[in-house]
């Protein structure tokens, strides 16, 4: 998974005969509440929505424990984990890892009074995408490419790819959200990813899943 870069991840469940790189690391560290200074080393890459189009018999929505709601296809199955404060949720086909689906929430510190706190939409994808991008370098590297970002009932898009040298391009779509609990707020966000040349496959099965997004307790 191209994400800024974290010690706390928790690896989702990998079929042994994938061809294909998983998209999170091991669980390495324990996670403190996040505050607003250092809310940009941890945060997932976010992207734009499509219009969702799910047929009930062939959809599912996980609603779990930490009040979101999720629609990805039938078949995937789920990973999790928690490691500190942070919970970890992945999706992905039964028998590959990519496609895929990850929600990562984790506990804000109070500093942080909701989405406005990322700096508005614009600025924060300018800020997310461009720590990833070094197709400056010489010689290049990584080359991230924003290709849109939209503020929309108090939650964040954005929509970009990410091309690593020797590597096939991937293409991103993700939503960043706060919840509130009784006792403290959460930052939810959640990303689909897919290899670019799989685009006409698994498109729209990424989008839509993005779109369908909700925190219950926001």
């Amino acid at each position: 998974m191209a994400s800024v870069h974290t010690n706390c991840y928790v690896r989702p469940a990998v079929p042994a005969s994938s061809s294909r790189p998983p998209f999170n690391a091991p669980a390495t560290a324990a996670c403190p509440p996040l505050s607003k200074r250092n809310l940009l080393l941890l945060v997932p890459l976010l992207a734009m929505p499509a219009t969702p189009v799910f047929a009930a018999d062939e959809y599912q929505v996980y609603e779990e424990q930490d009040k979101f709601s999720l629609t990805v296809p039938k078949d995937w199955i789920k990973g999790e984990g928690k490691v500190g404060s942070r919970r970890v949720v992945a999706f992905h086909p039964s028998k590959a890892t990519f496609p895929n689906v990850n929600v990562i929430i984790t506990n804000l510190g109070a500093d942080f009074t909701g989405i406005g706190s990322l700096g508005s939409v614009d600025s924060f994808a300018a800020s997310v995408v461009g720590s990833m991008d070094r197709s400056y370098k010489r010689p290049p590297g990584t080359a991230a490419r924003l290709v849109n970002a939209v503020s929309r009932n108090g939650m964040y898009y954005l929509d970009y790819t990410v091309q690593t040298p020797g590597e096939a391009q991937r293409h991103f779509f993700s939503v960043a959200g706060v919840g509130e609990t009784q006792f403290y707020k959460q930052l939810y966000t959640a990303t689909g990813q897919y290899w670019e040349a799989d685009g006409d496959r698994d498109r729209k099965a990424l989008q839509e899943a993005i779109e369908s997004f909700r925190i219950v307790h926001k």
